[in-house]
């Protein structure tokens, strides 16, 4: 399995959601919504975006994420989309000192998502910050959108997603794995928990 065979249903369908969010407050148009991927990575959610939203802004802590993000970005779509190397504990601070301020006015409706589990891969104290950013960003006129992995799926991503690909997060065996919390923490470093709908 790849990413992308692996997730494909819930890429499109989150994709599609995200899509008619940004319709519904503008769409493109130039009183439409600012779109903003907290933990952008490569860019793969945000591009079949980028028709969809006046503006759009993915933000990363990875330079090389970043980078490479700005480096694939449409020749079309390059005055309307920035990526930006930051902390989204500090997503409003940060938006309003790198974007023009035409982006980020208040009147702007925005539209702040996490997708891909990226939450999953935070640390709770950062994860808990990151909502409260993401939530004061969207304000009362946006919308928040967060992507959860299922935790009943974790066993069947563990053995035909992460152990098939290991150059995502390293090698690792069984005592790696935690299935009552639906947790991967690999010799690596890496760490994602995938969160049950009880939770």
């Amino acid at each position: 399995y790849t990413a992308k065979s692996f997730f494909q249903e819930l890429f499109v369908d989150t994709t599609d959601f995200i899509g008619k969010l940004c319709d519904e407050v503008g769409g493109c148009a130039d009183g439409g919504p600012l779109l903003v991927e907290v933990g952008c990575g490569t860019g793969e959610a945000l591009l079949p975006l980028m028709d969809r939203a006046r503006y759009t802004c993915g933000v990363d802590f990875n330079p090389h994420f970043v980078e490479f993000c700005r480096q694939n970005v449409p020749q079309e779509h390059q005055d309307c989309v920035r990526h930006i190397i930051g902390d989204a504990q500090e997503l409003s601070t940060l938006l309003n000192n790198e974007l023009p301020s035409a982006w980020v006015e208040e009147r702007r409706s925005k539209i702040v998502i996490c997708v891909g589990n990226t939450i999953g891969i935070m640390p709770p104290e950062v994860r808990k910050n990151v909502y409260k950013q993401m939530k004061l960003l969207a304000g009362a006129h946006g919308y928040m959108v967060v992507v959860y992995w299922n935790g009943n799926r974790f066993g069947d991503a563990v053995q035909n997603f992460y152990h098939k690909n290991p150059q995502l997060c390293g090698k690792f065996t069984g005592e790696c794995i935690d299935l009552d919390t639906c947790t991967l923490t690999t010799p690596s470093g890496y760490c994602t928990h995938w969160t049950k709908p009880e939770e």
